[in-house]
């Protein structure tokens, strides 16, 4: 809302010796922005049927292309829902922690093959 500050237009008064005044007046006028919509349009229709569909459904409307229910990615989908639904499901957070026989068994299998490398360069380069 804006303010405007408007004159008053002269008030003439008929009696004997009066004299002609103005006063500041404030009235308060609410600014209008933006293009006139028209009622009628198509655009306009489309947004109340919109609306109308959005009461209708509860607040929500699905938008794009409806989903095949028989599709791998609803599957997933239905099978993590299931999943969470599960009072004693714990969400998965970060990289799987390796046990420490684990840990050991793929140092181990590194140091093979690192020394298998190194043996096989000596034996390319001729050295013992």
């Amino acid at each position: 809302m804006t303010t405007k500050t408007k004159k008053a237009p002269a008030v003439k008064e008929v009696a004997e010796g009066a004299a002609s005044t103005e006063a500041n007046v404030t009235v308060t006028e609410p600014k209008k922005l933006g293009r006139p919509a028209n009622p009628n349009s198509a655009r306009q229709a489309r947004l109340a049927e919109m609306e109308a569909r959005k009461a209708a459904m509860g607040g929500y409307i699905p938008l794009g292309r409806p989903a095949v229910p028989d599709s791998n990615r609803q599957k997933k989908l239905a099978e993590i829902a299931a999943k969470k639904a599960d009072p004693n499901y714990v969400p998965a957070k970060g990289r799987p922690k390796m046990s420490e026989a684990e840990k050991e068994a793929a140092r181990a299998e590194r140091e093979q093959k690192r020394l298998a490398w190194i043996a096989a360069e000596k034996a390319k380069h001729g050295v013992e």
